[in-house]
């Protein structure tokens, strides 16, 4: 599949659902983690929905897991969408994934 065929593709599937849970009745959430796929889809979200004229929510949850330079990607990726029509929730948990695993006595992968 050419990049032109696969972005055509990607489209045709946005205005499917588009039609099938129209945002006036649904709420569109995206979840996004700061990876690739995540990326791809929040900016093809944000596209469609300039195009068509909706809102929808951006959810992310800090994982306590992932390395500096993607926490620092995923910071500055939700700034620039604090200026656009978007709802951004992030969810930080009360304790971090490495605290747990200690707290419950569970050993390090290795």
């Amino acid at each position: 599949m050419s990049l032109e065929e696969g972005l055509h593709y990607v489209e045709g599937r946005f205005n499917r659902l588009y039609h099938e849970f129209p945002p006036t009745e649904w709420k569109w959430v995206v979840c996004y983690s700061g990876g690739k796929d995540s990326t791809a889809l929040l900016l093809s979200l944000m596209e469609l929905a300039e195009g068509k004229g909706f809102t929808f929510t951006i959810l992310h949850e800090f994982t306590t897991v992932d390395i500096p330079a993607v926490e620092n990607h995923v910071e500055l990726v939700l700034k620039r969408f604090e200026k656009r029509d978007v709802e951004i929730r992030v969810l930080r948990p009360l304790k971090g994934f490495f605290d747990v695993m200690l707290e419950k006595g569970y050993g390090f992968p290795t």
